[in-house]
């Protein structure tokens, strides 16, 4: 996902959320004004009954007066002494106990202010807003969009008309069977290669390593220790290596920190080390960066430090042709194959 499509992702998301939190607010006021006609209704009830008492006991034929009158006597008091009350006290004071005050304030419905994000004509500000946005309501960036952004009804509306325009890219077969082969390779290189390099001990138990590396280093062995002149195929191995390695001498193939020799010092260049610090070792940038050298008769190598060397040969090796070189690298590879060192992992030599 590109930075652009990344941006308008959080906006949407951020958006949405705000969305969710409005119709959560409109929700709470819409049930607060169903409370509300709920206590009208009630007090329409109220006022219902007290009509019909009033009728029950034949006041709504008297004249106003006379129904306050009679309404004051059932609470034990007169006209006279209401208006006496009414013109000592401007004003109504009720007096509510603390647990009535708690009581009303719990029962007053309340709203959720909704938090907006700020803008003020500068986008990398208002970017800035959204990611805090994002923070604060611990919204998940890394699922998937479509799920996030739409409901699963508009995704299988999304996805019915995808099919309909580029067809329908249901698995057949073929797809089955392709993965099914990349599982099956995928499990053989696990357990044959990927597996522990060799059988080693660790704490007291033994742990079985992989049995193509042992085949291999069984047969590695096996040539280390042969002679020319054995009449097998390791000794005709042991021979061809023999071979290259007197006719395929490279510029880049130099064990030993001797500045007296390269004109230059590179820290840590030994025997042991030599061919994980060149990448002409390396059987893949070798390949590019071995051939070169050969070309220009130079040594290409890092030392202890990390940094690289670009040591000029030519003292000691001639230039030679692309295609020259090309053989030569080769060549060479194959001769320290089968070597107690023998040659780096590939691309291993760029981790110095």
């Amino acid at each position: 996902m590109n930075k652009k499509m990344e941006d308008a992702f959080k906006i949407f998301l951020a958006q949405k959320h705000q969305i969710r939190s409005g119709e959560k607010v409109l929700s709470e006021i819409y049930s607060g004004m169903e409370d509300l006609k709920e206590l009208q209704a009630k007090n329409l009830d109220n006022l219902s009954i007290i009509e019909k008492k009033l009728q029950e006991d034949n006041l709504d034929t008297l004249l106003p007066e006379d129904r306050i009158e009679t309404l004051l006597s059932e609470f034990g008091m007169s006209l006279d002494d209401f208006e006496t009350t009414i013109s000592k006290e401007s004003t109504f004071n009720i007096d509510l106990t603390e647990e009535e005050r708690k009581k009303i304030k719990e029962e007053l419905p309340t709203f959720q202010k909704l938090e907006t994000i700020e803008w003020d004509e500068n986008w990398e500000a208002y970017l800035s807003n959204v990611e805090k946005y994002l923070q604060k309501y611990k919204l998940n960036i890394e699922k998937d969009l479509l799920s996030q952004l739409f409901s699963p009804s508009n995704i299988v509306k999304v996805s019915k008309k995808y099919d309909i325009q580029f067809g329908n890219l249901k698995w057949n077969k073929y797809d089955y069977i392709a993965i099914f082969l990349s599982v099956g390779i995928a499990f053989l290189l696990d357990y044959f290669i990927v597996a522990i390099p060799k059988t080693s001990s660790f704490l007291g138990r033994e742990y079985k390593g992989s049995p193509i590396t042992q085949a291999f280093l069984s047969f590695k062995d096996k040539i280390i220790e042969a002679s020319p002149e054995d009449n097998n195929i390791f000794g005709w191995l042991k021979k061809a290596q023999t071979f290259l390695e007197e006719k395929a001498k490279v510029p880049y193939d130099f064990p030993a920190d001797r500045p007296d020799v390269l004109g230059t010092s590179v820290e840590g260049l030994s025997p042991k080390t030599h061919r994980l610090q060149s990448f002409g070792h390396d059987p893949i940038l070798g390949l590019l960066i071995g051939t070169l050298d050969i070309m220009k008769a130079q040594m290409t190598v890092i030392d202890r430090q990390g940094k690289l060397h670009i040591v000029d040969r030519s003292n000691s090796f001639s230039p030679q042709s692309l295609l020259d070189a090309i053989i030569l690298q080769i060549a060479h590879l194959l001769s320290d194959i089968f070597t107690p060192q023998g040659i780096p992992a590939p691309f291993l030599s760029i981790l110095q």
